[in-house]
């Protein structure tokens, strides 16, 4: 369901069509640049699944995993949106203004500084973890994606939200 109203609520996760979801294992620190970099990244997954919204939480049967979750968003209304990230790790969402993955820009991160972002659900804790308002046009193909990286073994969540502003 989208929201029309003048201040932007988040909704229940963005909806998609199914998404990809691609975990690499065992790849030490809680940095994202250290899966971006690891050998078998984007191709090479340990796991590959799939997902009909965008929200995932899972016991990580390995420590230090990383994850790529990525696909398409269509709206159903044209105007502007906004979307929100969540995770108990870093992660970062990006989103393209066509189905292209290399015109995709990052529009929304969280970071790890010594545990704080462990922000399930919780959207509005840093401005980092909101992007800007970004015009969508109705039935038409965005890509989006999101990477996150764990450090340790633990329930492993990331959630994207957006929110819809008639213009």
């Amino acid at each position: 369901t989208l929201i029309a109203s003048n201040e932007l609520e988040f909704d229940s996760p963005a909806p998609v069509e199914t998404l990809n979801v691609h975990m690499w294992s065992e790849i030490c620190g809680k940095d994202i640049d250290v899966l971006r970099n690891w050998p078998h990244f984007p191709y090479y997954p340990n796991k590959r699944s799939f997902i009909s919204e965008f929200r995932k939480t899972q016991l990580l049967d390995a420590e230090n995993s990383g994850e790529r979750i990525f696909g398409f968003v269509v709206p159903q209304r044209s105007g502007m949106y906004k979307f929100a990230i969540t995770s108990n790790g870093t992660s970062e969402l990006w989103l393209s203004l066509n189905e292209d993955p290399s015109s995709s820009e990052i529009i929304a991160w969280t970071r790890s500084l010594l545990e704080i972002t462990k922000t399930k659900g919780d959207y509005k804790k840093y401005p980092d973890h909101i992007s800007k308002e970004i015009p969508l046009r109705a039935g038409k193909k965005y890509y989006i994606e999101s990477l996150s990286k764990q450090g340790s073994i633990a329930a492993h969540h990331v959630a994207v939200y957006w929110s819809y502003k008639n213009s």
